[in-house]
């Protein structure tokens, strides 16, 4: 996890190709905008997880960040633009 001056929080997940990683990230202030798979603007569905795809799902009275990446390369990064 790494945030950058200029307001962007980046988080560089590294898993097997072709494979799904999920994550439950907790304490993650609520966001403007997030990049996923390269996509700004990533919509989110609380049914991400049924697809194969990356998906998200933030709860931001909880402040937790619900995550699954499907990896298309080794290491992908997730950015929130606060």
């Amino acid at each position: 996890m790494k945030m950058a001056n200029n307001g962007v929080l980046s988080f560089v997940f590294a898993f097997d190709t072709n494979s799904s990683h999920y994550a439950v990230l907790q304490g993650i202030a609520p966001f403007k905008n997030i990049r996923i798979d390269n996509v700004m603007g990533y919509k989110t569905d609380p049914r991400f997880e049924l697809y194969n795809a990356s998906g998200y799902v933030y709860d931001e009275d909880s402040q937790t960040l619900y995550l699954k990446i499907r990896h298309n390369s080794e290491k992908e990064t997730i950015e929130l633009f606060y």
